[in-house]
This record gives C-alpha cells, sequence and structure tokens, in this order.
C-alpha cells in the first residue's frame, strides 16, 4: 500500500528522492500521502482548505476552495485549539498566537526568499497574501509540516472576512482514535489524545495531545511541573520511554492564576492502539523538585462514539432523527429519515426541554418544550448564516420541511455537541406543521440502547418539583443531564435568584421545620476541598467549572427561578457523578433563599430511581413484559408467547386490574379501530395488537420484540397494575388474562462514606452478631505501628503517600465506599502483601459503619481464591508467634481451600 502510494505520488520523482520519500514513509511519520483540512462552515462562506504531503521531506500542498467571501480574506494558523462551545471566540487568549515554530521575531517583515528566519510559519496572509473572492487558490509550501512533533494538526485555522472572524480546527483526514484523561488533585482539567490511524498496520500516526488544566486553588506555590505516562499513579516511573513526557517535550507550566491553561502539543510515538497504547495508563503531574509530589493524575479511557434517536411514531408519520458523534472534535452526522409526511410539515429543530407526559386527551406535549436550542443567545428571528443562527435551528441550516412527502437525508453539523455542557442530550425533536405554524409532532433525544443511571430529588415543601439527574451508568467522568420542574405551593409569591446545591447528607429529619430547616442536609459536597471562601472562587468557577466544588450547581449552571406555574431548567453538566467514588447518591439537594440568600427553604434526598419494568405472567401462554428506561423514553414490549395453537387473535391492555373484553384502557379518547398504518398514538394505548402489528392468529409461538411510543409506565396514565389479555379466535372471548405486575423494586438503598480496613484476625463466628459484630477481627491490621494520632494521620494518609497509611487502612489508601444495591467496588493498593511474612492472607475485611462511623456492620475473611491453577502458601519459620498462630489457624480452617503444587 505505501509503495503504490509513494508511486502514485512521485512518479515523476528521482530514484534518490523515492528511496528518501520511501525510508521517512517507513520511519518517521504517521501517514504517506498525509492530509490535514479545515472544513469551513461560517456565517456566509463555504468549503474547505485542504493540507496535503506525501511524505515528511516533500512540500505540502495547500488547496484553499471557499465560496461566499465578502472580500479578499486575512487567513493563518494559530499555535493553539478552538473549545467545543459553539461561539467562535477567535481569540488570541483562547486559540493562541500565530503559529511560529522557529521563533521568528516579531515586527520581521516576511521576506519569501527567506522565510525560515523572516516569515511565522503560520501567517499565509503574509507568505501568500490575502484570499480572493472567488475564493479558489493552490500553493505548495516548503515550511509547513504535516507530521511529527511540528505538526499543524489540531491547530486552528483562521480567516478574517471584513471584519468578521471564523476559526476552525484543523484535523487529520481518516479514521481517529480519542482517549480523554480527567486530571484529579491541585491540578484539575483534562488531557484529549486524538490519533488518525495509520494506513498500514506496521507505521505510526500523530498523536495530538489537548491539554486544558487550571490549579484548584489560585495562590497554589508551584507553576512547573514535570509528567508522565505511568502504569498506576504511584508508579515510581514512566511505564515506557516513550511515555515520557517531559524529556519529550518540555515541563508543563501551569499559571495558577489563570483559569485555564490549553496547551497543544504533537507527538510522534504514543500510539492509542496495538500492544503498545497508552489506554488504561495515567497521566501523572508531579512537582520539579526532589519530592517529587503528585500534584494530578488521571487514567487514559477511550471516547467512543455518541449516538441519540429521536423516534417518530406520531400523526400518522414515521422514522427517525439520529444524531452521531465521533468525540467532541468531530462534526455530528444527522440522519433524517422522515415518512409520510405529505406536505403538512414547515419547520423542524432542537428545543431546549425533553417531551414530556401526555395528561389528557386535549393536552399537547409538543408545547411544553421551551425554546429553540440556543445556547450561544444568537438572534432566533436571523436567518443567514450557520454560525448566526440559533444551534438547534435545523431548518435554518439545511433546508424546511415545506411541501417534503418524506424525507432521507444525511448533513454535517459543525456546531453541534453531543458531548460536555453544549451537549444536546436528553433535548427534544420538534417538527411544525403548515396548520397555524404548531408544534406538530416531537420525540426526546435519548441514547438508543446505552445502560444509564438516574437519580430524583423530590421536593415537597414548600417549593414543590422534582430535579432528575441521568449519567452513563458506571462512568463517573460522562456528563450528566439535570432536568428541574419546580414551582411554589401556594404558600410565597414568585421568587428569583435561588442558589442550588449537592450538600453532604442524604438522611433529613428537619425538611417541614418552621426553623432551621434543612440544617440535616449539612454543608456543601466538596470532596476536592475547594476553598470557596477564597475572594476569587465564584469568578474562577464561573470560568471553568472544574474549578467549583462539587456541589456548587447554582454557580456553575446560574440560580433558579420559583413561581406560580412550572419553571423547567434543563444542564448538561460535567463534574456531577453518579457513581463512583464522588458519587452524590444518598446526599441531598438544597434550594436557598431568593436573591442568593444563604437560607435554606427546601430540600431532599437524591434518590436512584428504576428502570419502569411491568409482567403480565399468562400462565401457559407465556409472558408479556414491558419497559420504559424514563417517562420520556419509548416503551420496549417483549413478547414471549407459547401455546397459542392458532387459537389467539388479538392482545390488549384494560382499564382495571379486572379483565373485560370491551374495555380496552383507552385514556387519550382514540378511535378503537384506527386502519392499518396508523401511528401508535392514533391507537388506544392499550390496543397492543394494533399498535404493534401484531399477528397472532395463525401463530404458534412468539417471541418478539417492539417499540411503543404509547404505552406510559409512569404518570397517571401508566399501565402498571392494569390488566392483560389474550383474545380467541373462535368467539372473541378472553382465553387467558393477568394483571401487569411492576418487576422491579422502584429505587435503591445507598448509604454512603463507609470506612474498610484490613484487620488483625479471621472472623470467629460473630459476622452476623447483633451485638458485637466483628469483634473478633481486632484492631486495624499495622505491622509496621504507623503512628495513627489525628489529624496528622488522616492528612498524611493518602494515595500519594500510601507507605504513612497502615497496611490495612484500605480507606485511607484508597478512598471510602458508597453503597448501593448491587454494589460493584474495583481499586488498585499499592502495598497490600499476599505474602511473606506480613500477608494478609488469613486476615479478614471489615466495612464500617456509613458517615465515617465507627462501628462494624461487615466482616470476611481474606482467602486465596480458587482457580484453574495450584496454589501453595508457604509459613515462613522466621514469623513471630503470634503470626505462626495466626497463619497455622488459617492454614487448619482453610485447607480445603489449599492445593499443594509440589
Amino acid at each position: 500500500m505505501i509503495k503504490s502510494i509513494l508511486w502514485k505520488e512521485c512518479l515523476t520523482c528521482t530514484f534518490l528522492h523515492f528511496l528518501i520519500t520511501l525510508l521517512a514513509c517507513l520511519t518517521l511519520t504517521a501517514r504517506c500521502d498525509n492530509t490535514i483540512v479545515a472544513n469551513i462552515d461560517g456565517e456566509t462562506i463555504k468549503g474547505k482548505i485542504t493540507f496535503k504531503q506525501s511524505a515528511p521531506s516533500s512540500s505540502v500542498n495547500i488547496k484553499v476552495s471557499l465560496n461566499g467571501l465578502n472580500s479578499t480574506a486575512r487567513w493563518g494558523i494559530t499555535s493553539g485549539f478552538i473549545d467545543n462551545n459553539g461561539d467562535n471566540d477567535c481569540s488570541s487568549s483562547n486559540i493562541g498566537s500565530i503559529y511560529n515554530p522557529h521563533r521568528v521575531p516579531l515586527g520581521v517583515t516576511c521576506d519569501m526568499q527567506n522565510q525560515l528566519t523572516t516569515c511565522p510559519v503560520g501567517n499565509l496572509t503574509s507568505r501568500y497574501g490575502f484570499i480572493p473572492t472567488h475564493g479558489q487558490i493552490t500553493f505548495q509550501d516548503t515550511l509547513l509540516n504535516l507530521s511529527g512533533n511540528l505538526s499543524i494538526a489540531g491547530r486552528t485555522m483562521i480567516i478574517q472576512d471584513n471584519s468578521k472572524w471564523l476559526c476552525v480546527r484543523l484535523l487529520g483526514s481518516g479514521v481517529a482514535i480519542v482517549m480523554s484523561s480527567r486530571m484529579h488533585g491541585q491540578i484539575q482539567g483534562r488531557v484529549l489524545f486524538h490519533q488518525v490511524q495509520p494506513i498500514t498496520s506496521s507505521s505510526t500516526s500523530i498523536t495530538t495531545l489537548y491539554l486544558s488544566l487550571a490549579a484548584l486553588h489560585s495562590y497554589e506555590n508551584n507553576r512547573v511541573y514535570q509528567w508522565q505516562i505511568r502504569d498506576t499513579c504511584n508508579s515510581s516511573a514512566a511505564y515506557a520511554p516513550n511515555g515520557e513526557l517531559t524529556s519529550k517535550h518540555a515541563y508543563l507550566s501551569v499559571d495558577p492564576t489563570l483559569t485555564k491553561n490549553k496547551l497543544l502539543i504533537n507527538d510522534r510515538d504514543l500510539p492509542l492502539n496495538g500492544s503498545r497504547s497508552i489506554e488504561g495508563k495515567y497521566v501523572v503531574l508531579f512537582t520539579n523538585d526532589s519530592s517529587k509530589t503528585i500534584k494530578s493524575c488521571g487514567i487514559v479511557k477511550r471516547i467512543h462514539r455518541k449516538i441519540l434517536e429521536a423516534t417518530v411514531n406520531s400523526q400518522g408519520v414515521t422514522g427517525s432523527i439520529r444524531l452521531e458523534q465521533n468525540s467532541e472534535l468531530d462534526p455530528v452526522r444527522l440522519h433524517v429519515m422522515l415518512n409520510n409526511l405529505n406536505g403538512l410539515a414547515t419547520t423542524y429543530g432542537i428545543y431546549q426541554y425533553p417531551v414530556g407526559l401526555k395528561l389528557s386527551p386535549t393536552d399537547n406535549p409538543c408545547r411544553r418544550l421551551g425554546q429553540i436550542y440556543n445556547p450561544t443567545n444568537m438572534n432566533i428571528n436571523q436567518h443567514s448564516a450557520m454560525n448566526l443562527l440559533p444551534i438547534g435551528d435545523l431548518s435554518g441550516k439545511f433546508g424546511n420541511l415545506t411541501n417534503q412527502l418524506g424525507v432521507n437525508s444525511s448533513f454535517l453539523h459543525y456546531q453541534l455537541q453531543l458531548f460536555g455542557e453544549f451537549s444536546v442530550v436528553g433535548r427534544s425533536i420538534a417538527i411544525r406543521s403548515s396548520s397555524a405554524n404548531r408544534d406538530w409532532i416531537c420525540s426526546t433525544l435519548n441514547y438508543p440502547s446505552l445502560p444509564l443511571i438516574k437519580a430524583q430529588v423530590r421536593l415537597v415543601f414548600p417549593v414543590v418539583g422534582n430535579i432528575i439527574f441521568t449519567q452513563y451508568r458506571d462512568d463517573p467522568y460522562a456528563d450528566t443531564s439535570i432536568y428541574i420542574t419546580i414551582s411554589q405551593s401556594g404558600r410565597d409569591s414568585p421568587s428569583v435568584n435561588h442558589n442550588w446545591h449537592v450538600h453532604t447528607q442524604g438522611y433529613l429529619t428537619d425538611t417541614m421545620s418552621t426553623s432551621g430547616r434543612c440544617t440535616s442536609a449539612a454543608g456543601h459536597y466538596n470532596p476536592s476541598n475547594v476553598n470557596i471562601s477564597a475572594s476569587d472562587y465564584k469568578a474562577r468557577c464561573k470560568a471553568n467549572p472544574i474549578l467549583c466544588e462539587l456541589g456548587d450547581l447554582s454557580t456553575r449552571q446560574g440560580g433558579i427561578s420559583i413561581g406560580d406555574q412550572v419553571n423547567r431548567y434543563y444542564y448538561n453538566d460535567i463534574n456531577t457523578p453518579l457513581s463512583g467514588k464522588n458519587s452524590i447518591l444518598g446526599r441531598s439537594v438544597v434550594v436557598h433563599a431568593k436573591q442568593y440568600g444563604a437560607g435554606r427553604i427546601s430540600c431532599g434526598k437524591i434518590m436512584e430511581i428504576a428502570v419502569g419494568h411491568a409482567t403480565a405472567d399468562l400462565n401457559q401462554y407465556g409472558k408479556i413484559s414491558f419497559q420504559q428506561v424514563d417517562p420520556a423514553a419509548i416503551t420496549i414490549v417483549n413478547l414471549n408467547l407459547k401455546n397459542l395453537n392458532s387459537e389467539v387473535s388479538a392482545s390488549y391492555i384494560g382499564s382495571t386490574p379486572k379483565c373485560d373484553p370491551i374495555d380496552i384502557f383507552n385514556p387519550f379518547q382514540k378511535v378503537s379501530s384506527a386502519i392499518e398504518g396508523s401511528t401508535n398514538d392514533q391507537y388506544p394505548v392499550g390496543n397492543l395488537t394494533g399498535k404493534l402489528g401484531i399477528k397472532l392468529n395463525h401463530a404458534l409461538v412468539l417471541i418478539e420484540k417492539f417499540q411503543d411510543t404509547n404505552l406510559p409506565l409512569f404518570g397517571t396514565e401508566s399501565v402498571i397494575g392494569r390488566s392483560v389479555a389474550l383474545i380467541g379466535i373462535a368467539n372473541d372471548k378472553i382465553k387467558q388474562c393477568a394483571t401487569l405486575q411492576r418487576t422491579q423494586i422502584p429505587g435503591s438503598f445507598v448509604t454512603i462514606q463507609h470506612n474498610w480496613h484490613v484487620h488483625e484476625s479471621p472472623v470467629n463466628n460473630d459476622a452476623t452478631a447483633s451485638q458485637g459484630r466483628c469483634a473478633s477481627t481486632e484492631g486495624h491490621y499495622n505491622p509496621f505501628m504507623v503512628n495513627v494520632t489525628k489529624p496528622a494521620y488522616t492528612q498524611q494518609c493518602n494515595r500519594g503517600n500510601y507507605l504513612r497509611c497502615e497496611v490495612g487502612d484500605s480507606s485511607g489508601k484508597s478512598e471510602q465506599i458508597n453503597i448501593t444495591d448491587n454494589f460493584q467496588y474495583l481499586t488498585t493498593d499499592s502495598y497490600l502483601p499476599l505474602s511473606g511474612v506480613y500477608t494478609v492472607l488469613g486476615r479478614s475485611i471489615v466495612i464500617h459503619a456509613a458517615n465515617s462511623g465507627g462501628g462494624r456492620i461487615a466482616c470476611a475473611d481474606i482467602i486465596p481464591q480458587v482457580g484453574n491453577h495450584s496454589a501453595l502458601i508457604t509459613l515462613p519459620n522466621t514469623a513471630s508467634k503470634k503470626y505462626n498462630t495466626l497463619a497455622k489457624r488459617f492454614v487448619e480452617d482453610r485447607s480445603q481451600y489449599l492445593i499443594d503444587s509440589v
């Protein structure tokens, strides 16, 4: 493949030049025929600027192909990268200055005969002149590089047309792997890794690193750090030579007074795939002194493609609008497939809020979606350029639906995001009708298949409403959607600017108190110990959400107003975990007094809510089950029917638990016999056979899965508790009936801040004792007699100084744990010996009471795991008497687990 590309590109080259190019492509660069593109989709300017290089030693072909220029345009490449917030901030503070890797002095006149010393590489206007109004031009450039550490990959292309600036990211052409490391410690932020995959399995390509870091406190003393890729945070050295980032690039400078320190680095030997991949390794920042104190650490995790889908099955229209994005660096691809529009649709777009429940026959949930999604506050009535329109205005960007019978099209949207705080996850798609320009059809943008965790806060006095949190299950670093529906209970007048925070405690005993209300919620949840009393705290938090205390939602997202009618708010937050060590589950949300007052007026516990799930057991005929993630989601219907013997014609859901053949559940007063091909909403809710197109009359067995957009498992019109019936062919009578029973307990039990330790001795028959449980395990295992006097011990024992901890202090070396239903937890202990004199085998693990309590609630012995391999435990003769006694008991009690390998 490499040879064929080279022959194509270098057909007229000399043989010597061919050999040099071949060697360069094999040893130095990511790809032969390397291509980097700036896709321009601006105000009126459309097109792209392409950079192409056949080998590192060859010149770069620059091809400009633009339409819509109002005048000749200045252009250039800057050193930094543009953030993904859609605001087109082309200031030098955001995207850096003109790219100048050879450090040409400022003010020097560019001499095309001596470019290397007089022309900054990125100043394309000085080097080649303005882009002409027709926008078509080609150059050969000998200074730019598309591979190696000086590559322009990831940097920013800027264009000035009249007085307006446009800036876009320069990305390699091809399939890319993207990874991220969320940094935690005194330096917060993220390192993003992007690598376009090479054209051959034996070659490599450059990896672009996007660093965005900030000191947690503006008074942080250190400003310069060494950094490495390590196997763990506490490893003593880089995992491989290519993980020694300080010597490869430079020290990292983090100005603690800045709220965001941005840096772009290209690395030609930092693979994201294959046996040398850094996936699962850790980025570690540590001080540039003899102590090498770790200041920040984060695991490198792959970013997977996000897919959202709004399913349409309403008003006779079927289809979907699907959004896909490989990473936040990539554009969003929209797939619009709509059938049976019949010329009735006009415009469509993305709106602020998810679709709510239908409340009555005349209710239209599509009228409660808020405004078109417009996070950058563009003029809603202005219809011209793509980045002057609200981000959610899909018709303005890609054309409306007027007179269309159906649509099957795909588009690229360069401002839309499925990642981060500007994500459209959980918002809605609405299609307007030509009839009075009203909202006609709507559907929520949901994940089609990913497992989610949801939590709810229910406020009941004097503020009433719900706060719903949604996040990928078991991924605490994922974005969290927050949906608020809130109003007054009639006791107070409307008010504005209420702070709202996550507080540490969830066991609330004073939610109705007239004085000291919600005191039991304790203080703000602040696991990183952010100094909120600092004079610059609010300014830093608003500028960069990673510098906020975790629970400070109002400074990150803004205060809320509470009125007589329901007020709605929807946010995507980058630091509100529903799992992991800093999970907010089991804690509380407190709403404070108006005008940013400190008083506490309402609070509620954050509790996990279960997926809606119900089953009708039809005995010999099998089961029908239903599942709905939340009120805005599609209901999945699982049919597992048997012994039908071609005797069953239909299935329906009744209004009550008692079966009645004429009582089909129909809360929205639909015609009971909609014509074939009607959409879900045009049938009665309970008409399963009609809505799902189920053909039962000739079936013996039916095992199928269906989607139903009109079958609620939540709200007042939920089908749970009603009857499900099978109707016979012969006489239209009920053959079998069952009540639809909830098959999952709603919510989960959560207790937080449990300490856990390895204790001296094994458990001696008191693991379930009602009094003195686990007392036989004795004290913490501390063979090296670490001084545990507080407060010095709690301040000094931590992940970065684990040898200062008791060997058995797993909480100190790792973290406290929060326990939920089906709790699972994984951590790595840097010093927990499983052999030798100080082994923990034969001892025990004890879990202590919640909220850092000392009580012992559970314990178990530490025994070797029996697998396919044999094991031998040898007890040393030099052990102490106490150790020998313990080991002897361990061998005697656990001999059935040991297999001698000798």
